[in-house]
């Protein structure tokens, strides 16, 4: 052992290995914060937003909304394969919805799935479609399960569902919806109704 200028005892080669045990420290820090730093962005990156107002009316839109008492929830046009049951993250707030519509914006988006959107809004009175561009969409699986106060569905007649091949489940449990007209609906792709 021998003292450094600080009167301190150290072992040969300790403060070489103490130095690159630090810069070996710093260089895992920053990997964890890119990572970290990456992992937000792509989390926080919207394809658009369902906006949830204070009446109750869900708005689906391009931008998000400015408005103190909207809650924004970011959208994704792949779906929600990797999310908590598959579920939208609007679902969290499901209960709270009265009404759904598509605003003009949203009318050149075009979702891979609608398999959950509605489900659990059971709150939900009426939803219209107009601006859903649903022609990529294979899946409207459980779209309006639990929807039981859903009185009507505008549009429905115009949804493109040439895509779909999974239609299980989609107006389960809609106990005041009292007509509805799937005569349009093409189900030449679909495996499950």
């Amino acid at each position: 052992m021998k003292e450094n200028h600080e009167g301190t005892r150290v072992l040969p080669g300790s403060s070489v290995r103490m130095r690159v045990a630090a810069v070996l420290a710093f260089v895992a820090a920053c990997l964890f914060a890119v990572g970290l730093f990456c992992s937000m962005a792509q989390a926080t990156t919207a394809d658009f937003y369902a906006v949830l107002h204070p009446d109750g009316e869900l708005v689906f839109q391009v931008e998000a909304s400015s408005a103190e008492d909207d809650v924004n929830f970011a959208g994704s046009v792949k779906g929600y394969t990797d999310s908590v049951r598959e579920r939208p993250p609007w679902f969290s707030s499901a209960a709270l919805v009265t009404s759904a519509r598509f605003d003009k914006s949203f009318a050149a988006i075009q979702v891979k799935s609608l398999k959950f959107w509605f489900d659990g809004c059971s709150n939900m009175r009426m939803a219209d479609l107009a601006n859903l561009d649903a022609s990529k969409s294979d899946s409207f699986r459980s779209m309006f399960r639990g929807c039981s106060s859903l009185e009507e569905i505008k549009g429905l007649e115009d949804l493109d569902t040439s895509s779909n091949t999974y239609l299980g489940s989609m107006f389960d449990g809609c106990s005041s919806l009292k007509h509805i007209d799937l005569s349009s609906f093409d189900t030449s792709h679909v495996g499950i109704l």
